[in-house]
């Protein structure tokens, strides 16, 4: 099995639950509020450490109220971890889900891993064979990272959220994956032609619709799996989670996504994103 390195964000997730979302002006109640640690690149690692890999979470962590309940709940579910602390506060995260599942996401970065931080990050990634990235930490960060990984040949798998530019580096990247609206951030309406055009290798995750993967050889359609949906909040860590999974097991990328969906339809038939991660 290969070794998997996930740099990401850890912090605090609030939740909850109300009929619908905002309108302009409007205030609405909420039926219930839970709390659980989070994070895009926690969530990924979560997924594919709970689904068997062997994998390392690299995070920054705060000095405040929630660092001690991070490194608990961290330690408790078994994650191997690397948390460097920093002064300022951990990051915080509101997640808003209405009736129908879907949810409305907000998120507060708080501390940031930093230029000195790079050569732990390295060392982390020499003994690595596939590295895992979100745009949760500073893009300048994610740049040295990518041309570090590549230069040691190692694999390289790109979830680009929250997303706001393309970069030259992220074409190194071996994988890419990006929900609809990031795939339209990153290269137009028109993405299915630029993705074949810069002859990259993208899966781009289309919620219900289940997913299309593209590339210079290929435009191939994945079907969701129908089932219960409660709440959808993570579902799209869980697959990328799963896609570095099945690779890091040698599955070939046709039978990685068809598991990697089957999987995030298992995590959004449960309140919250952990209580998901945790029934795979």
């Amino acid at each position: 099995m290969k070794k998997i390195f996930v740099v990401g964000l850890v912090g605090e997730s609030v939740f909850m639950n109300c009929d619908h979302f905002h309108q302009d002006g409007e205030t609405i109640s909420v039926e219930n509020i839970y709390d659980e640690i989070g994070g895009k690149g926690f969530n990924q690692a979560l997924t594919i450490h709970k689904l068997g890999g062997d994998v390392t979470f690299l995070s920054a962590i705060g000095n405040d109220i929630y660092k001690q309940k991070i490194i608990n709940d961290t330690t408790n579910l078994g994650l191997k971890h690397i948390y460097v602390e920093k002064s300022d506060r951990c990051a915080y995260a509101t997640i808003l889900t209405n009736k129908l599942g879907d949810n409305r996401v907000s998120v507060y970065q708080g501390c940031k891993l930093e230029d000195s931080d790079l050569p732990l990050i390295f060392s982390q990634i020499d003994e690595s064979d596939i590295v895992l990235l979100q745009l949760e930490i500073p893009l300048i960060l994610i740049k040295e990272i990518i041309k570090y990984a590549k230069s040691k040949n190692k694999q390289i798998i790109l979830n680009p959220a929250p997303c706001n530019k393309w970069i030259e580096e992220f074409k190194l990247c071996d994988l890419i994956i990006p929900n609809e609206i990031e795939a339209n951030i990153l290269f137009g309406n028109n993405y299915v032609e630029k993705i074949k055009e810069l002859n990259l290798n993208v899966i781009v995750t289309l919620g219900s619709k289940g997913c299309i993967h593209i590339n210079n050889h290929q435009e191939k359609s994945y079907d969701s799996i129908k089932t219960n949906v409660i709440d959808t909040t993570g579902a799209g860590d869980v697959f990328c989670g799963s896609i570095a999974y099945y690779l890091s097991k040698n599955y070939c990328l046709d039978d990685a996504i068809i598991n990697a969906n089957i999987n995030a339809s298992k995590s959004i038939k449960y309140h919250y994103v952990i209580p998901g991660i945790m029934r795979l």
